[in-house]
C-alpha cells in the first residue's frame, strides 16, 4: 500500500510539472493585445491606393481556419499550404475596403511576406479621378476579439494615424 501511495504522489508531482509547462507555454505564445496594421498611400503615377497589412502570423492562421474551415495552414511557416495566399486575399477582400465619392473599390491581392512572429500582406485598389473622400473600413479580426484594433496610417505629405474598432470599423477622409 506505501509503495501504491508513493507511486501515486509521484505520478500526480510529474503530472502538475507537464501541465504546468503546457500552460505557460501558451501563455508565453500569446500576445496580450490585438492590433492590426495598415497602411495606405496613394500611388499618383499609377492611379492607385497601395495598402500594406500587418497582422499577427497565429491570429492570420486562427482566422482563416475559423472563416474556411481548414486545417493547419502553417502560415510563413516551412509547410504552407498552397490555398493561403488565396483564403488571405479572399479575407482581406470582405473585411478590408475602400470607397472612393461613395464608390466601392476592388481589392487586389498582391502577395505576402512574414515570419512565425506576423505578416505583411500587399494589395491594392484601383482608384478613379477625381475624388474628394474616401471611406477606409477595416474589420479584420473583429471575430476573434473584442478588443482588436486597427490602426490604419494614411500616407500622404504626413503620416495620419486612425483607429478602428469594432465600434468604429470605418473613417472618411476628406481630400483636399
Amino acid at each position: 500500500m506505501l509503495a501504491e501511495l508513493s507511486f501515486y504522489l509521484w505520478f500526480m508531482k510529474k503530472l502538475f510539472i507537464v501541465i504546468s509547462i503546457f500552460f505557460v507555454s501558451l501563455v508565453a505564445q500569446a500576445h496580450p493585445f490585438h492590433v492590426g496594421v495598415v497602411e495606405i498611400s496613394f500611388n499618383s503615377e499609377l492611379k492607385r491606393f497601395e495598402c500594406a497589412v500587418k497582422l499577427f502570423t497565429d491570429d492570420t492562421e486562427r482566422i482563416l481556419r475559423n472563416t474556411y474551415s481548414e486545417g493547419v495552414l502553417d502560415i510563413a511557416g516551412a509547410n504552407e499550404l498552397p490555398q493561403v495566399d488565396s483564403l488571405l486575399k479572399d479575407y482581406l477582400s470582405n473585411t478590408l475596403e475602400l470607397s472612393v465619392n461613395n464608390k466601392a473599390l476592388s481589392l487586389e491581392f498582391l502577395g505576402k511576406e512574414g515570419n512565425a512572429d506576423a505578416i505583411w500582406a500587399y494589395a491594392f485598389f484601383k482608384a478613379p479621378e477625381p475624388f474628394s473622400t474616401v471611406t477606409v473600413s477595416g474589420t479584420m479580426l473583429f471575430e476573434l476579439f473584442d478588443d482588436q484594433k486597427n490602426l490604419i496610417h494614411w500616407q500622404t505629405d504626413e503620416v495620419k494615424t486612425h483607429v478602428l474598432t469594432e465600434e468604429k470599423p470605418a473613417i472618411q477622409l476628406v481630400i483636399q
